[in-house]
């Protein structure tokens, strides 16, 4: 059995498109009341908005290796939402303008992957790992 959409929205917009060009009207939507006229006047805000090229921000991360301190710093009247990979970056309270975070990054580091293979036959061994402190990339 092969089952397909009642209706598609293609069908729908060429059948509202028909109707329109039949009848030379246009329905209202439902529950919408009529515009008076096509002309919409736009109002104009008392503050306009600083443009992308008026704002530049500071952006500083440490790169430790599993976890990265983001630090973003704009003028202290902008009003902004700061997000880092998804994570939403909170003000910092004593410093205005200031967005503090802590990321985790799981990236695949090729110098983390070590294989070790021994092979014996009765013979007595020890092996030691020792980790070495992480340096920044």
């Amino acid at each position: 059995m092969h089952l397909q959409a009642a209706y598609s929205d293609d069908h729908l917009i060429d059948a509202a498109w028909a109707y329109e060009q039949a009848t030379r009207r246009r329905e209202p939507a439902f529950l919408t009341p009529t515009l008076p006229s096509d002309q919409i006047e736009v109002g104009t805000t008392s503050r306009t908005p600083a443009s992308a090229a008026d704002v530049v921000p500071e952006v500083s991360i440490s790169r430790h290796a599993r976890f990265w301190q983001v630090e973003v710093r704009l003028p202290a009247d902008t009003d902004a939402q700061v997000w880092a990979d998804g994570h939403l970056l909170r003000p910092v309270a004593d410093g205005e303008g200031t967005y503090r975070g802590t990321i985790s990054v799981h990236r695949p580091r090729l110098d983390d992957q070590v294989m070790i293979v021994v092979k014996a036959g009765h013979a007595s061994a020890s092996l030691t790992f020792e980790a070495l402190p992480t340096q920044d990339r």
